[in-house]
């Protein structure tokens, strides 16, 4: 379910703030952002830090955790763990530290989802992105062996507090944590936003955040009406998904096309259904900032 879910759902736009909000809250913690800071790709190599992410979690979503493919992407991620471990002994020792980003990647699209004004996910994909993730934390090693069985949130509502929890920690301030929350951010802003429009992408990314969180990296305050805008841009996307007709591509088989250089099919009706809907946006802002005058 969460391959299909995945596959005509998503795309490198989502899985960059799955990637994004995902580290930077692991760099919350001290150990974590110890290890940023020293390996220094966060700050030198924003962007091959991302394509890296991006190559490791694409066969993740499309051949699922249990797949040799991922099996041996994961093998190659925890020998890199070790490799660092041995720079920084301790750094890969706290299993909570594996949690946290498997406990986000399973509710990140259901807090989207909401946060558009959408119900979220039903029960049973909660459930699926749950097991989904589960099964991926389950495959890392810290340096005193495998993470513990049954150390992972016991469902998808824990997983949600978990989160929570872990933003609401008290965890030391410091310019490096800083540094590296407006780097991440930075990221986000360049690959995807011209830079007169990078407000609107740091808006994108600081929107399934919490407030604790912009706060403690100096990404705060969120600008209240861009944030409004952006919310009803997604819930346009979320409902162009809904009013066009099934895809017969998914994003891995349009991905595979792209790279061995196959045109990508054309499609009027989605042209006509996004430019109705853009529209219809575009009323709704005029509409908002005219009650605001």
């Amino acid at each position: 379910m969460v391959k299909t879910f995945m596959s005509y759902n998503s795309n490198e736009f989502i899985v960059n703030i799955m990637y994004s909000s995902t580290f930077l809250v692991v760099n919350m913690n001290p150990v974590g952002l110890g290890t940023s800071v020293h390996t220094g790709k966060v700050f030198n190599k924003k962007q091959k830090r991302f394509e890296d992410t991006r190559d490791f979690f694409l066969p993740l979503f499309e051949f699922g955790p249990t797949s040799t493919i991922h099996s041996e992407n994961q093998r190659r991620l925890n020998a890199l763990h070790m490799r660092l471990a041995k720079q920084l002994p301790g750094s890969w020792n706290h299993y909570e530290d594996f949690i946290e980003p498997c406990a986000v990647a399973a509710v990140q699209v259901h807090n989207i989802m909401r946060l558009a004004g959408l119900p979220g996910l039903p029960p049973h994909m909660q459930r699926a992105m749950y097991l989904f993730a589960k099964c991926f934390y389950e495959g890392f090693l810290m340096e005193s062996g495998v993470v513990p069985r049954g150390s992972f949130p016991p469902d998808f509502d824990a997983c949600i507090k978990f989160n929570e929890e872990w933003g609401r920690r008290p965890w030391p301030p410091s310019d490096a944590a800083r540094l590296a929350g407006k780097a991440i951010s930075e990221q986000f802003e360049e690959r995807w936003f011209p830079r007169p429009f990078h407000f609107v992408g740091r808006a994108v990314f600081c929107l399934s955040l919490a407030d604790e969180t912009l706060e403690y990296f100096g990404l705060g305050p969120r600008n209240q009406a861009v944030t409004f805008l952006v919310k009803k841009a997604m819930w346009v996307a979320f409902m162009i998904q809904a009013l066009m007709p099934d895809p017969k591509l998914g994003t891995y088989e349009k991905n595979r096309m792209k790279r061995d250089g196959v045109p990508l099919p054309q499609s009027p009706v989605k042209r006509f259904v996004m430019a109705a809907l853009l529209a219809t946006l575009l009323s709704v802002v005029i509409y908002h900032f005219a009650k605001t005058q």
